[in-house]
């Protein structure tokens, strides 16, 4: 909301159009924020690579603590 609030009170001098509003920075981290408020960040978050992590070691130490049947 702060970028909506800056938008609205310190630029809107500036906005002519459309255009001009979609060319301003704070309109980009709105957009930003729509889209990793809508669909996640997927793939490339912090916490996707962390869950791996954590995945990886518990199935490290099944491994290791699972008998082995020969």
């Amino acid at each position: 909301m702060d970028a909506a609030s800056a938008i609205r009170t310190a630029l809107w001098e500036q906005v002519d159009g459309i255009a001009s509003l979609v060319g301003l920075l704070e309109f980009a981290y709105i957009a930003l924020l729509v889209g990793l408020g809508t669909s996640g960040a997927g793939p490339l978050s912090l916490d996707r690579l962390i869950a791996r992590g954590w995945r990886r070691r518990a199935a490290e130490r099944m491994l290791a603590v699972a008998p082995s049947r020969a």
